[in-house]
């Protein structure tokens, strides 16, 4: 036999090198019945009196000192390909039970108590909260929990609930930051003549239709430079900021209730497929003009032409859901006037610095199209009206505001 190699069978028939018996047990499959052997892997049968070679000994087994760690086993003892190799998560669910019984032995379990226990402490938190002890995903569900408390969508109209001070007795106040009265004024013939004019730009804006349909943020990107690898912080934010407002446009177009221009007018035929929810206000003009406010506000609060340039982005990636035929003109005024708001509301709630908005409730006076063209909205006269932080969002905002400022964007 070549040194240092089993001849065919050895590990089954228990033959090691010089003819040294290996223990008479299989390394794959279950025992043949009336064999007398025993399979490693699984756990001994009622009075069969085995014991597998993998597992800790219980205390007080008889065979605990004799098979405890055992040698390693051959090659692929105790594996089962047709299941080991089904998924990565079974590799590893095997792996880490491997090796974790040749890491730990008996001895270990005469640690100190206190010292087994001490990952399970509940000492006070590090930078004010557990927040930071979560994985991302988690963060992010946590802090749109706590704003999706603080407003509430009641008819077409949205409001912002206070607390008060003292989370252990609530003092709830209200105050309304947003409706969509006076859409009953709006002209529908003229919209659905706006959409089918809108169809002759189609040829050029396709691509942006297409690419823009399911992620617009490379165009933010193109314009900001900032990467979101880059600005794990921001990302967080963005993510917070975008499931909020989700959820309360749902809300809004709910109450509204406007149908689609397709379901409107049979001369409407959309260039992709219409959403099944909808159509005022805007999903993609309310979540762009959320993303264009909250940088403008973040990168450039003092006037800086680039906000501009930020705010005629999404007032683009609005209409261009029109040319595609799946919005009204009228469903990206409102989309753009409450992205707009809400971006400025939420800044208000992490950062006692910035302003808070006033009531937007004349969002179909001026006009019932959105100018690609136009200025960024100024700011709605600040309220008087109760302002308690949203303490998880203020500690997020904390860290974004560092993280741009190392960046240097």
């Amino acid at each position: 036999m070549t040194s240092g190699r089993l001849p065919p069978g050895a590990w089954l028939s228990g033959d090691g090198p010089g003819g040294a018996a290996l223990g008479p047990w299989t390394h794959t499959d279950p025992p043949k019945a009336g064999s007398g052997s025993w399979t490693h892997t699984d756990p001994p049968k009622a009075g069969s009196g085995g014991w597998t070679h993998t597992d800790p000994p219980r205390a007080g087994h008889a065979l605990a000192p004799a098979v405890w760690p055992s040698p390693a086993p051959g090659p692929g003892a105790g594996m089962h390909p047709d299941w080991v190799w089904s998924s990565g998560e079974a590799l590893l669910g095997q792996a880490l039970r491997v090796s974790r019984d040749k890491i730990l032995r008996p001895a270990d379990q005469a640690w100190p108590a206190a010292r087994l226990a001490r990952a399970a402490a509940t000492g006070a938190p590090v930078g004010g909260s557990h927040l930071w002890r979560w994985d991302p995903e988690f963060r992010v569900k946590a802090i749109t929990c706590e704003l999706l408390g603080r407003c509430q969508v009641l008819g077409p109209a949205l409001w912002l609930v206070d607390p008060g001070p003292d989370p252990a007795a609530p003092a709830l106040q209200s105050t309304r930051i947003f409706s969509l009265n006076g859409l009953h004024a709006v002209d529908m013939d003229e919209q659905v003549d706006k959409v089918l004019r809108a169809a002759v730009e189609r040829e050029e804006r396709l691509p942006e239709i297409l690419s823009q349909a399911s992620d617009f943020w490379p165009f933010f990107q193109s314009l900001c430079g900032l990467r979101l690898s880059a600005a794990p912080r921001f990302a967080e934010l963005l993510n917070v900021a975008n499931d909020w407002a989700l959820q309360l446009t749902m809300g809004l177009k709910h109450a509204v209730a406007m149908r689609r221009p397709f379901q409107t007018s049979s001369l409407v035929v959309p260039v992709i497929a219409t959403p099944g929810h909808g159509s005022l206000p805007s999903g993609h003009a309310t979540m762009a003009a959320l993303t264009s406010e909250l940088l403008a506000l973040l990168l450039h609060p003092t006037g800086d032409p680039r906000a501009d340039a930020l705010d005629r982005l999404a007032r683009r990636i609005a209409f261009n859901r029109v040319v595609a035929g799946v919005h009204f003109p009228v469903d990206s005024v409102a989309g753009h006037a409450l992205g707009t708001q809400l971006a400025r509301l939420l800044a208000a709630l992490a950062d006692p610095g910035q302003t808070m908005p006033g009531a937007m409730d004349a969002v179909f006076t001026q006009a019932h199209t959105l100018d690609e063209i136009g200025q960024r909205p100024a700011g709605a006269a600040a309220v008087q009206q109760a302002r308690t932080p949203a303490p998880l969002l203020s500690e997020l905002w904390q860290q974004v505001r560092k993280e741009l400022r190392t960046l240097r964007v």
